[in-house]
């Protein structure tokens, strides 16, 4: 009885350990996701009243004179 307790403690100490790296790289991947995010809407511009009809060549001819799209 005794070696089944210490193993069922052994257990729960790897599911805690389990759940806290876990929950680690969830938040270093989340921290990455949004500096992603950030440096991309840094360079974004929102523009309205397209023609559906336009092409990406047509929109990226009609901003040249703004840079590289």
């Amino acid at each position: 009885i005794e070696a089944m307790k210490r193993r069922v403690q052994e257990m729960e100490r790897e599911a805690a350990k389990l759940k806290e790296m876990q929950a680690q790289v969830v938040q270093e991947m989340s921290s990455e996701m949004g500096e992603d995010k950030e440096e991309a809407d840094a360079r974004s511009v929102y523009v309205g009243n397209v023609d559906y009809g336009a092409t990406p060549e047509e929109v990226q001819a009609h901003f040249q004179s703004c840079g590289t799209i």
